[in-house]
């Protein structure tokens, strides 16, 4: 069972950190998620900043919004 979590979630946390990666230890640290969640990102909202996400899944909107700013999706 995922975690779902919205670009407009990285986005966010992207601008606060001033982050270009954003990874498990990441969204750990920021408190979104505890250590042993598996995480999918959703498409919700709007992704600004070009970021390498890496994840356990992605919807299909996510990795098209990601990939569309030239950032990554890595599937862990």
């Amino acid at each position: 069972e995922f975690k779902a979590i919205n670009i407009e979630v990285l986005q966010q946390l992207a601008e606060s950190k001033n982050l270009t990666v954003i990874d498990m230890e990441t969204l750990v640290d920021a408190g979104i998620i505890s250590k042993n969640e598996k995480v999918k990102i959703l498409g919700g909202g709007v992704l600004t900043a070009k970021l390498d996400v890496k994840a356990h899944a992605f919807s299909k909107s996510a990795k098209e919004a990601i990939e569309k700013l030239e950032g990554t999706t890595e599937l862990l």
